[in-house]
């Protein structure tokens, strides 16, 4: 069963979520598309209406939102839910067991702790305290800038730089990473599976660089299949056609020969003359190293 967060205001507005409502009224799905939330499905605004009626947070007071992120490799979006900082802290207000916080408290490569942050560089990490009854410690998180900022690298200096409020605002950023962290820490089960956006953008830019890793190691039969549309070189020999027309291995070894020192190569070159000998001599073993050992530097077709 459910639990529904109380609200300490009455429900009056008609954008206003209800308890016992189970799905989005024609005026509440109408908002929510005017605040990006257009193209969701019907099933993941179902499980947004469960987050909000469980947290008891108002998504049209941008306390509690949904956010896409475009599945480069399915072609699909996948939708997020993510809390503003102060959504975390009206949950963990409404507990009646929140006790206050301790910090923010920010650091330097030296790893003291100091209350303000004056330097111009960014610190290196913040860290949190959250009180709560019953617990005779505060619960300290701790967030890396490394682990959260957002970068650049500069054209001109070659220097990886943080980049939007990080690059301007870096001590109130970590923070923010800090206190969220602190504060799921000590109300997970109010708290368990939202995130603030700078949480979301991590997960965001892990998720993209998985996606790009498996993109560079596809199976090698799909690599084969993608070269069969790879069109010839505009200019120069038409290496790929001379080696289907080879007739036997030594004319294949001179095509290898000539395309080690050539620069319109294309792509795959050293495969097909692989598979080409293969078939002239009726078997993989008489390929020996001397025309697969280095392989022609090829350029992209």
């Amino acid at each position: 069963m459910t639990t529904v967060a109380t609200r300490d205001t009455p429900q009056s507005s008609a954008l206003s979520v209800a308890n016992g409502q189970e799905f989005w009224t024609p005026s509440q799905v109408a908002a929510l598309r005017q605040v990006g939330i257009e193209n969701a499905s019907n099933g993941d605004l179902a499980v947004f209406l469960n987050y909000a009626q469980r947290t008891g947070l108002d998504p049209f007071a941008r306390q509690i939102y949904m956010i896409g992120r475009e599945d480069r490799r399915a072609g699909t979006t996948k939708w997020t839910i993510q809390a503003s900082i102060d959504g975390l802290r009206i949950v963990a207000q409404r507990s009646r067991e929140y006790a206050g916080q301790v910090g923010p408290e920010w650091c330097g490569p030296d790893g003291i702790w100091r209350d303000v942050w004056l330097s111009d560089e960014a610190p290196v990490a913040a860290r949190v305290g959250v009180l709560r009854k019953g617990f005779a410690q505060p619960l300290y998180a701790v967030a890396l800038v490394k682990e959260y900022a957002s970068t650049y690298k500069d054209r001109q200096t070659d220097v990886v730089k943080l980049s939007g409020l990080w690059g301007t605002k870096p001590a109130v950023m970590i923070a923010k990473c800090a206190e969220a962290l602190a504060l799921r820490k000590a109300f997970p089960m109010d708290l368990s599976g939202l995130y603030t956006a700078e949480e979301a953008e991590l997960e965001d830019r892990a998720a993209a660089v998985q996606e790009d890793q498996q993109e560079s190691v596809r199976p090698a039969e799909a690599r084969r299949g993608a070269r069969a549309e790879e069109p010839a070189p505009v200019e120069g020999r038409d290496w790929l056609a001379e080696v289907d027309g080879a007739k036997s291995a030594e004319e294949l070894r001179a095509i290898y020969n000539a395309a080690r020192d050539a620069t319109d190569v294309p792509a795959g070159l050293a495969e097909r003359i692989t598979e080409k000998a293969q078939r002239l001599t009726q078997g993989p073993d008489v390929v020996d190293a001397e025309i697969v050992d280095e392989p022609p530097a090829e350029t992209a077709a």
